[in-house]
């Protein structure tokens, strides 16, 4: 996330996905008043340490000791940063601190989900947060769902939308960025969206 934000800043790139609303965002991209989908964040976690925070909350993975695999540079939600602050005592989400020894002591910095999923299996970490659908692909994908298993509970949904960036020089980038979103109500009021959610999950 942290490259991805680079190359917003720098206009390289004309759109920006999976990156939620933040008022800190909204100088460098577009932002459509429509998600193209809501993802449930949970904890993963190998089935022998699952006795360390039954029921997946933030509370309980802060008290646990255990240490979390967490992407460099997403924003994640407001009780995250509450049970995991910064280093200097910051509780909510700062994208000026982004280096590794800015983070709580008990994240751990990876390149993305597939890098969590491999740290998890390597006992590197102990939990890791993930879109539950993403994170459960991952765990198919990599034969591990004798040993790795979801919580049940959702520490947070956040909303996804497309938006555009503001510093690409791409000609009229801010109309495509409205036909867009007209095309993307379309599809979801007529089926279409949803169609293709189930062929793509369903597989």
């Amino acid at each position: 996330m942290a490259r991805v934000w680079h190359k917003i800043e720098n206009g390289e790139g004309e759109a920006a996905f999976t990156t939620s609303r933040k008022k800190l965002r909204e100088p460098y991209l577009y932002y459509p008043k429509t998600d193209m989908w809501r993802s449930d964040f949970v904890f993963f976690v190998q089935d022998v340490n699952i006795h360390l925070a039954p029921n997946g909350s933030y509370e309980e993975v802060a008290s646990s000791g255990g240490k979390v695999g967490v992407w460099r540079g997403a924003s994640y939600d407001e009780a995250f940063w509450k049970a995991f602050p910064y280093k200097d005592g910051t509780t909510t989400y700062s994208p000026t601190l982004k280096k590794y020894d800015m983070y709580n002591e008990q994240l751990f910095i990876v390149k993305g989900p597939s890098h969590a999923l491999k740290m998890l299996g390597r006992g590197r970490v102990t939990f890791f947060l993930e879109d539950r659908i993403t994170g459960q692909y991952l765990v198919n994908k990599n034969n591990l769902q004798a040993s790795v298993v979801s919580y049940d509970r959702s520490v947070f949904s956040k909303g996804y939308p497309m938006p555009f960036i503001k510093n690409s020089d791409y000609p009229g980038l801010k109309q495509i960025s409205e036909e867009f979103e007209r095309r993307l109500i379309i599809l979801k009021n007529d089926g279409r969206y949803e169609a293709i959610l189930k062929r793509w999950l369903n597989e």
